[in-house]
C-alpha cells in the first residue's frame, strides 16, 4: 500500500481570504470552499494507518475560518499530528491563542514588500510594518517559523527581508512565480538566489531528496530556501511526492494550479483516499 508523499496532508481549509494577491492560485480554486470540522475529521480518521504525519493548513486565510481553534485541536489533540499554517498572520490575535495552546508547531507567513502600505501584492491588507511587528511579537514562541516571498520584481524588498530574517533566526523563503514560465524569469531567479547566496554567505545545498530544490546554510543552520518552479521544468512526477493536496470543496489532488482529476474524499472516504494514492 502506498503512503502519503512525506507524510503531508495541505489542506485548503477555505477559499476565503482577507487579502486579494495578485498571483494567488488559492490552491487550485476559484469558487469559494470551505471545509468543516467534521469533513477533516473525516479525512483523518481514514488516513492515520497510511503514513500521516503532519497537516498543513492552507487556504485561501486559514486564520478566518470560523472554526479554526477547533480544526488545529482535532489535529493536534485527537490524532497527534503536527500542524502548520500558512498564513498573512493578519489576524494576529487568532494567532496568539492558537500558540497559547500549543496548537501550532510551523508557521509560514507570506510577504511581498519590506515597507508598503499593504505587505504583499494585494489591493487590501495591513502594512508591512504592522506585520512584520507581528512576526516579531510571537517569534519567541517554540515554534518554526518562516517568511515566504514570491519572486517578482521585488529584489530589493527580499534583499532586506534576508537581513531582517538573518537577524531575528527566522528562516526565509524565496518562491519562484509558478505562473511566470518563461526562460527569462527562471534565469533571473536562479541569478538573484546565487547573488543573495554571496552577499549573506550563505553555503547552497541541493539534493534528490530535497526534489532538486536549493538550502541554504550558515554555520550549519538552515536560514533559507529556494524553490524554482517544478512547473517550470515540468517535473509533475516530483511534486507529487511532495505531499498531497486536499482542496476547501474536499478534492484531493497534486497540482497547486488546479485540482482537475481530483478525487473527492467526502464520499467513499477510505476507498477514494487509496485510489490517489495509486
Amino acid at each position: 500500500m502506498k503512503l502519503i508523499p512525506r507524510g503531508e496532508y495541505r489542506i485548503s481549509i477555505t477559499t476565503a481570504c482577507n487579502m486579494k494577491c495578485v498571483y494567488c492560485h488559492n490552491e487550485g480554486q476559484s469558487c469559494f470552499a470551505q471545509l468543516t470540522l467534521d469533513d477533516i475529521d473525516l479525512l483523518l480518521k481514514n488516513s492515520y494507518d497510511i503514513g500521516l504525519k503532519s497537516v498543513r493548513l492552507t487556504g485561501g486565510e486559514p486564520l478566518i475560518h470560523p472554526q479554526i481553534i477547533d480544526i488545529c485541536k482535532l489535529i493536534k489533540n485527537k490524532y497527534n499530528l503536527q500542524v502548520g499554517i500558512n498564513t498573512n498572520l493578519i489576524k494576529i490575535d487568532v494567532m496568539r491563542e492558537l500558540l497559547e495552546n500549543n496548537l501550532v508547531d510551523k508557521l509560514v507567513i507570506g510577504f511581498d514588500y519590506y515597507d508598503s502600505k499593504i505587505s504583499k501584492n494585494s489591493p487590501v491588507g495591513e502594512s508591512s510594518a504592522v506585520i512584520r511587528n507581528n512576526i516579531l511579537s510571537i517569534k519567541d514562541y517554540p515554534i518554526s517559523i518562516a517568511i515566504d516571498m514570491v519572486y517578482n520584481d521585488n529584489r530589493e524588498d527580499i534583499d532586506k527581508m534576508f537581513e531582517f530574517c538573518l537577524s531575528n533566526g527566522i528562516e526565509i523563503k524565496v518562491l519562484e512565480n509558478i505562473e511566470n514560465k518563461s526562460a527569462e524569469h527562471h534565469a533571473e531567479f536562479l541569478d538573484f538566489m546565487k547573488y543573495l547566496a554571496k552577499k549573506y554567505d550563505i553555503e547552497l545545498i541541493t539534493s534528490k531528496e530535497e526534489f532538486d530544490q536549493y538550502r541554504g546554510y550558515k554555520d550549519n543552520i538552515r536560514v533559507a530556501s529556494f524553490f524554482n518552479s517544478l512547473c517550470y521544468d515540468k517535473k509533475c512526477n516530483l511534486c507529487k511526492n511532495m505531499h498531497l493536496r486536499v482542496s476547501a470543496n474536499g478534492n484531493l489532488h497534486w497540482c497547486a494550479l488546479n485540482d482537475d482529476g481530483g478525487i473527492n474524499f467526502k464520499e467513499n472516504t477510505r476507498n477514494n483516499i487509496l485510489k490517489i494514492l495509486e
